[in-house]
């Protein structure tokens, strides 16, 4: 018995270890790129090193690796993830997806744009950003997901645009320097602890569509 679960357990780590080496990631133009699908000839922007020097960077909507045209669909799990010297990020209208800690704990990015295709934002893609004082919300989207655009001290407004309608819990606590909060008419629901830690709002109009405020959605807020 104990022969044929250690022969399944070394089948599973070589099968597993046959998909990682199946994943395939080449550079263009200065950038890391992960292909997603061959089919669909997609690809979304790879992992960076924290030190690499990278400034002003604008994403392509297509990079070509041997030969093929593949189009920029993600900006993949860490991608920009802990950057010091990124300063500004233009994302192509191609883009659908911001995973996780993509554009995170950066320290010099002053300003993003999420372009009107993007419609997810996975938890923590946009969070930590110590100098970002500058949001513009895809109007693609209809969650704001849980811990989305947490912990950016320094943004000075939070507007939410028509189309969202769920801001999911702790979307955007602890935004601790933002004085406004415009939330559209298209919300119905503001989750638990949303905007905990906002503590320099003074006021804030909540939309009458909205039929649900969670637990402690306006917490530390001690300004309102």
């Amino acid at each position: 018995m104990r022969n044929k679960i250690l022969s399944a357990a070394i089948g599973l780590g070589t099968a597993l270890g046959l998909h990682a080496a199946d994943k395939v990631t080449f550079a263009y133009e200065g950038l890391n790129y992960n292909i997603l699908s061959e089919a669909d000839k997609t690809c979304e922007v790879g992992r960076h090193d924290k030190n690499a020097q990278l400034s002003s960077v604008v994403i392509p909507e297509t990079v070509e690796y041997n030969g093929t045209a593949y189009t920029v669909t993600a900006l993949g799990d860490s991608a920009f993830y802990g950057n010091g010297y990124l300063t500004a990020l233009k994302i192509p209208e191609t883009v659908t997806v911001i995973k996780s800690c993509a554009i995170s704990q950066t320290l010099r990015l002053f300003e993003l744009r999420l372009p009107n295709s993007v419609t997810e934002v996975e938890p923590r893609g946009v969070y930590g950003n110590r100098s970002l004082y500058a949001l513009w919300i895809s109007t693609g989207m209809r969650e704001i997901n849980r811990e989305a655009f947490n912990a950016n001290p320094a943004l000075t407004a939070i507007v939410i645009p028509e189309g969202i309608e769920i801001i999911h819990d702790d979307a955007f606590n602890y935004c601790s320097r933002a004085t406004t909060l415009i939330i559209s008419s298209t919300v119905t629901t503001i989750s638990k602890m949303a905007f905990a830690g906002c503590s320099s709002l003074t006021n804030v109009k909540i939309p009458g569509n909205v039929q649900e405020i969670g637990n402690e959605a306006f917490s530390y807020c001690a300004k309102l």
